[in-house]
């Protein structure tokens, strides 16, 4: 199930910036409205834990997510081979991967961590955090872009022969 969630009406049309994965999303203190703060042109769109793989594939022509948060609770400690699945998953997609974590013990977080989880934020998101870590992440993958683009150019390696040159 994806349900879209956007700031306005020119957002609507735009691809959602940010895939949310969780059970019940109302369960994590706050977290919609501090989606929807902060994220106002940019939407996020709500996806079932079973319906992530689908919505990483976009539509013909369509822009693929920049990046999936991944919300897991103590209700989740159960299913950590599935959480850490979805963030695999993320990252297979050559998209980044941010877990939310709300009263999950340590060993739970580095398990998911270990997974790909490009970042952790805690449950309340301090104010600016989700934006920050966005941000973060957004560059990184413009900077690697980057370095992975072909560049024009020839490169000629000189390196003289005589005796004792070494």
């Amino acid at each position: 199930m994806l349900r879209r969630r956007s700031g306005g009406s020119a957002a609507a049309s735009a691809p959602a910036t940010l895939l949310v994965v969780a059970e019940d999303l109302d369960s994590f203190a706050g977290l919609r409205e501090g989606l929807e703060a902060e994220l106002p042109g940019g939407g996020f769109a709500e996806v079932a834990p079973g319906a992530l793989h689908a919505a990483l594939r976009p539509q013909r022509g369509a822009q693929p997510p920049a990046g999936v948060l991944v919300a897991a609770g103590a209700a989740d400690a159960a299913r950590l081979d599935a959480l850490a699945a979805l963030v695999a998953a993320a990252r297979a997609a050559d998209v980044f991967a941010i877990l939310l974590v709300q009263d999950l013990p340590p060993a739970a977080v580095h398990r998911l961590m270990r997974a790909g989880a490009d970042d952790f934020l805690p449950v309340p998101v301090p104010p600016g955090a989700l934006a920050e870590s966005l941000e973060r992440l957004r560059r990184r993958a413009g900077e690697a872009t980057e370095a992975a683009r072909p560049r024009d150019g020839s490169v000629i390696a000189v390196y003289g022969v005589a005796g004792g040159v070494g």
